[in-house]
């Protein structure tokens, strides 16, 4: 899973391979960006809520069941890959 802004990233990476010009890959991504904005705000709004229940329910375990809550480091590299 990747963020919107992951995946804008890897548009440009993209785009810089395939095209000699950046003036060419920066309208490439303005038209992306017109196109796809409100996909990827809802992306990022049920990214955030899902993040808030899980924090939640990680909370719920620390406190009901003392079970350890996960780091917000770790959290972010389970759901998206970093290392």
């Amino acid at each position: 899973m990747k963020t919107p802004l992951q995946e804008l990233i890897q548009y440009d990476s993209d785009l810089t391979h395939m095209f000699d010009s950046d003036v060419r890959v920066a309208g490439a991504i303005l038209e992306y960006i017109r196109t796809n904005k409100k996909d990827m705000l809802k992306k990022e709004k049920e990214l955030l809520v899902d993040f808030f229940d899980e924090g939640r329910e990680e909370e719920y375990q620390y406190h009901i069941n003392n079970i350890n809550p996960m780091d917000g480091e770790d959290y972010y590299n389970s759901k998206f890959g970093e290392k």
